[in-house]
């Protein structure tokens, strides 16, 4: 695939640096592919397609619109989306629904960032940022592949909350994340999520926090470094990219946000932070990525999310996400600030935002038709050894993506897929290592995230989303599970016992 990183130029525009088409596997890429069983994602697309036929036939091309535009007709779209994807993963991921978390769930990964040398520089009040080029596996015989007109492209990309992948000097060391690093290694951390990062097309976290050597710590209440080579814990468990604009990118220095940079690069890890974007391509579908501080400024950094939508749309990008570091920490319903810079940021052309920095869940709002994820709480956080909510989530979103006779592509339809989890796999500290929730516990999740949508929409008179959670997730679908294994364990017994008749009757003629 073919990735962009872009840089600010001399007249502050952002222009690609590098960019090279690539068609071949890498290394982690044939592992994947190696491992990998059905395919959930072309399941899907064969289904999201199907659905979108019902639709075409029920109107005529020449009044068929939007989805987005027309609520009404948007709705059925989306309930037909979420039956099928209901109905298709619970039918190839069931099994796993028992196991923590679903370690047997089916994997299609794309659109990794690149390989190669890398350079990146920041000044005081700039950032200039450089990133390795190159391609991940075409997943399913269809990354990459040429557009064809008409044909339909499903892309899937998932968000996490805050990653502090570290500690601040003054914690406990005995109890700090990069203690749990020394004793159990990279592959710890994330491996109770690794199957939802490794079945999508893009996986994408707040990386909260500095990847660095330098001892000249901010003078502030916390300060967050961990060892550069902490990126394997990260490219271990299939994350693509991250999100740094935050305010702890800075907290050795300039220089730290320069080590972090590198680090990432280095890695093949995509990453973008206020004026340095991200632009990519998941599936032959151009998809960037903005990320916006906003606590400093307020309604002040509404310029740069204007400009920057408007630098990714010259560039060619047909799905554009968002991603703000805002609002009041523990508060869980967000400010005025949020509404409004997350309702700008649709009007001025993006088709999803999501948020950080609160630490705990917010709920979710439907604007003209696209979602806003007001914050997705912590995931794997160095920043505290046990907070005292430790409810997150995965965000995961499906997109139909029409494909035009000029090859471009158009967004057709949306579902959202809300993965509840627990940033510590035990609940009376965190022992850093993220779980999905499975039964009454993610259910218990998913109605806090809709009761917090419901006090956005009460409280700013707007549309609270219906939260849609994995099927996998849920007391169903661990009820099918039991009862599936029960029947299969009869069958197995009374095949036994048949066996067993039939071979004493035939030692006795």
């Amino acid at each position: 695939m073919c990735h962009f990183q872009t840089d600010i130029g001399a007249a502050g525009t952002n222009v690609p640096i590098r960019e090279k088409a690539h068609s071949g596997v890498s290394p982690a890429g044939a592992a994947k592919n190696a491992a990998r069983g059905i395919s959930l994602k072309v399941l899907l697309m064969q289904d999201f397609q199907t659905a979108a036929s019902v639709l075409k036939h029920r109107l005529p091309h020449s009044a068929k619109p939007h989805p987005r535009i027309l609520p009404q007709r948007g709705i059925v779209m989306k309930k037909k989306i979420a039956m099928l994807l209901a109905a298709v993963v619970t039918a190839v991921s069931l099994s796993a629904a028992v196991s923590l978390p679903v370690s047997a769930a089916p994997s299609v990964q794309t659109a990794g960032a690149g390989t190669g040398a890398a350079y990146a520089g920041a000044g005081a009040g700039a950032a200039t940022a450089g990133t390795a080029v190159g391609a991940e596996e075409a997943a399913a015989g269809t990354a990459g592949a040429a557009a064809v007109p008409g044909q339909d492209v499903l892309i899937s990309l998932s968000f996490a909350g805050d990653c502090t992948l570290g500690t601040d000097e003054h914690f406990a060391a005995s109890t700090s994340l990069p203690a749990y690093y020394n004793k159990y290694g990279p592959d710890y951390f994330l491996a109770g999520v690794k199957p939802f990062f490794a079945e999508d097309d893009l996986t994408c976290v707040n990386l909260e926090g500095t990847l660095t050597t330098s001892r000249k710590r901010a003078n502030k209440t916390y300060a967050f470094k961990g060892d550069p080579s902490y990126t394997a814990i990260l490219t271990g468990s299939s994350v693509e990219l991250c999100n740094f604009a935050n305010n702890h990118n800075r907290d050795y220095g300039s220089q730290s946000f320069v080590d972090t940079a590198n680090a990432l690069n280095a890695a093949g890890i995509g990453w973008f932070c206020d004026d340095i974007t991200y632009l990519t391509e998941v599936r032959g579908v151009k998809v960037g990525f903005i990320g916006i501080y906003e606590l400093a400024s307020l309604l002040g950094c509404d310029k740069t999310v204007q400009a920057d939508i408007a630098k990714l749309k010259a560039q060619g990008a047909e799905y554009i996400a968002v991603e703000f570091h805002w609002g009041i920490e523990r508060d869980a319903v967000p400010d005025l600030y949020q509404v409004t810079l997350a309702h700008n940021a649709i009007d001025y052309g993006a088709d999803l935002v999501v948020g950080a920095h609160p630490h705990v869940l917010q709920g979710i709002e439907t604007y003209k038709g696209r979602k806003i994820v007001y914050s997705m709480g912590n995931f794997c956080f160095g920043g505290n050894s046990n907070p005292s909510d430790k409810d997150t989530m995965i965000y995961r979103m499906y997109v139909l993506m029409g494909t035009n006779a000029d090859g471009t592509h158009t967004v057709k339809a949306e579902q959202e897929d809300v993965i509840p989890c627990r940033l510590s796999s035990v609940t009376n500290y965190n022992n850093y290592q993220p779980i999905v929730l499975v039964g009454p516990e993610a259910e218990r999740v998913i109605a806090k995230i809709q009761q917090r949508s419901d006090s956005i929409a009460a409280k700013y008179g707007l549309m609270a989303d219906t939260v849609v959670c994995d099927p996998r997730c849920t007391q169903t679908a661990i009820d099918a599970v039991a009862a599936a294994q029960a029947a299969a364990q009869n069958t197995t017994q009374a095949s036994a016992q048949n066996t067993a008749k039939e071979a004493v009757q035939e030692a006795l003629k």
